[in-house]
């Protein structure tokens, strides 16, 4: 240990605690980023899709009660509520198509597990509102869309289903995210404590190698260089090793031999 430089040990520690700083910091810049992937993702899925699937289903919900009241009025000879329950049944199908459109809006991976499920949705609202709907619609067919009631109310309980899958794969998708989370947060809550830990104990092994290579070396010099002071050079001088402080003690020696010869030629005159 006393040809090891101090300069080196010091600079080492430092290196160590400097690539700990840098470990620690790419962990949070991961960690952020993977965060905010991951609240992208679950804001995708709920906030964005999932509430729009789910009002696209409320607005179709209204274009078959619409529907059915425009049957009812139109076969009571109520043309008057029958042409605003059509024009209801309009707004709602609009609505309802700006709903899909979207949940469609979102470029998506081919791999991604929401395409397949987002398909099942547009395909089921596809099989109920089809362009001969909306032509009978537009051209306010009454007797014709009074034939849609039974087969709407068919279809329907399949875009119900793709929409309840669709939001049990959000609520499983947010529990996943939310468990992933809570995982990433102990491993990086482990890390940080090792990492505190190694730097406790490279501080006390630095503390250590600095009192035994500095501190102590130097009081002793200290006391060596009172000694020659009060003009004792008898002082018995170790060598150290090669490192600094043996180069000191090195030089103590020397200095206190050449006083020596010094005060050995002034006696003998």
């Amino acid at each position: 240990m006393q040809n090891i430089s101090v300069k080196r040990v010091i600079a080492g520690a430092l290196i160590v605690l400097l690539a700990m700083l840098i470990i620690l910091g790419s962990m949070g810049v991961m960690a952020e980023r993977e965060g905010a992937q991951l609240l992208a993702e679950i804001n995708e899925i709920s906030a964005q899709q999932a509430s729009a699937a789910n009002r696209a289903e409320t607005n179709l919900m209204e274009v078959r009660v619409r529907l059915e009241r425009m049957s009812q009025h139109y076969r009571n000879g109520n043309e008057s509520y029958a042409e605003r329950a059509l024009g209801e049944a309009l707004v709602s199908l609009e609505k309802s198509d700006q709903r899909i459109a979207e949940l469609t809006r979102l470029e998506l991976p081919i791999d991604s597990e929401r395409r397949p499920l987002i398909d099942a949705i547009v395909d089921s609202y596809h099989l109920i509102v089809t362009d001969t709907l909306r032509s009978d619609l537009a051209n306010e067919r009454y007797e014709t869309l009074d034939e849609y009631r039974d087969p709407i109310n068919q279809k329907f309980s399949g875009f119900s289903t793709a929409i309840s899958n669709f939001n049990d794969y959000a609520l499983s998708r947010g529990n996943q995210v939310h468990s992933e989370a809570q995982r990433d947060s102990v491993i990086f809550g482990i890390t940080v404590g090792v990492l505190i830990l190694t730097a406790i104990v490279l501080y006390i092994v630095v503390q250590i190698m600095i009192n035994r290579l500095v501190i102590s070396p130097l009081q002793r010099a200290v006391s060596i260089c009172e000694n020659i002071a009060k003009g004792d050079l008898t002082s018995h001088i170790d060598a150290l090793g090669r490192n600094e402080i043996g180069r000191l003690y090195s030089a103590m020696e020397d200095m206190q031999e050449r006083l020596e010869e010094i005060i050995g030629t002034l006696n003998q005159r």
